[in-house]
């Protein structure tokens, strides 16, 4: 992936959640 910032930003919050619900 690209290189990790401390603490998560707000987009990747939204990428997790899409993930998370597509997942499901």
């Amino acid at each position: 992936p690209e290189k990790k910032n401390p603490g998560l930003t707000p987009m990747d919050w939204v990428k997790f959640l899409i993930s998370a619900v597509l997942g499901l």
